[in-house]
């Protein structure tokens, strides 16, 4: 009974260097994070390796990577944070980012991820086991969504679920091409376009020619009224090409839209000549 009184106060003893190394890291694991969130991005990553060098648990160490993996990022160091980001998914395959973390860093995070779970099952399919305690975590991990979501044993022989397979991509450029394309109205509305602005110019001189007309009436003088007379005749003149050269484009434009809109083929196809003119066939 002595001994075993004289042992517990040794064991606390031994314990209580252990507990205080343990908070040790967790408070300098802490500290380098507030340091990282004020933006003294050196002095953490100074912190986050001294933390690594001192050994700390295996949730420490993958937040630790995934801080300086971050502070790469920030450094433009692309190659370093995907190396960080895959250190700590070796240690922690769980391991997320921060929830305040950026959509740059989040999309790094997850190409990281993927490439390390293909790496992960490659080596398994090849029956090669991972060589490390962390390896294995990591396989159990990638594992864990197959085997934790499959149904009690029920004494029937169990289906494996295979790898996602990756499919090649098709480009774009082949996939456009492809794709049936509808029917191109851009004849009808270029030809449409012109005769609006045809009519809308005849309207506008016709306008002028009347108020020419109009002043040519109100002139005292012979030879003004004559003059003025002349003018609105040929402005009235230029209104009526405008109006005609209009309506025959706007007439045009709708042809050729019903035209395309059944199936395309030349103007030519769909105009036939009768007795008492020319007959539109759609």
């Amino acid at each position: 009974m002595r001994r075993v009184v004289g042992v517990l106060p040794a064991l606390v003893l031994l314990a209580a260097p252990l507990a205080r190394a343990r908070e040790t890291t967790e408070v300098q694991l802490d500290r380098a994070i507030q340091l990282f969130n004020n933006f003294e991005d050196q002095r953490a990553e100074s912190s986050l390796a001294e933390l690594l060098q001192r050994r700390p648990p295996s949730g420490q160490a993958a937040r630790a990577r995934v801080y300086l993996g971050l502070i790469a990022l920030n450094a433009l160091k692309s190659d370093a944070a995907r190396a960080e980001f895959k250190a700590a998914l070796a240690i922690e395959p769980t391991t997320e980012l921060p929830f305040d973390a950026s959509p740059k860093a989040r999309l790094v995070f997850e190409q990281v991820r993927q490439e390390f779970v293909v790496d992960v099952m490659g080596t398994s399919s090849a029956g090669g086991a991972p060589s490390s305690r962390h390896g294995d975590t990591a396989l159990a991990g990638t594992e864990r969504k197959f085997t934790d979501a499959s149904p009690p044993s029920s004494g029937l022989p169990t289906l494996e679920v295979p790898p996602r397979s990756t499919t090649p991509s098709v480009p774009r450029s082949a996939l456009q091409a492809a794709a049936p394309s509808g029917p191109d109205h851009v004849p009808a509305y270029v030809v449409g376009g012109l005769g609006v602005a045809a009519l809308a110019a005849g309207i506008v001189v016709g306008v002028v020619a009347n108020a020419t007309l109009s002043q040519a009436a109100a002139a005292t003088d012979v030879g003004s009224s004559q003059s003025l007379a002349a003018q609105a005749g040929a402005q009235g003149a230029t209104a009526d090409v405008f109006l005609v050269a209009g309506g025959v484009g706007v007439v045009a434009a709708v042809v050729l839209f019903v035209i395309e809109s059944n199936g395309g083929g030349q103007p030519s196809d769909h105009v036939r000549a009768e007795a008492h003119g020319l007959a539109l066939t759609f």
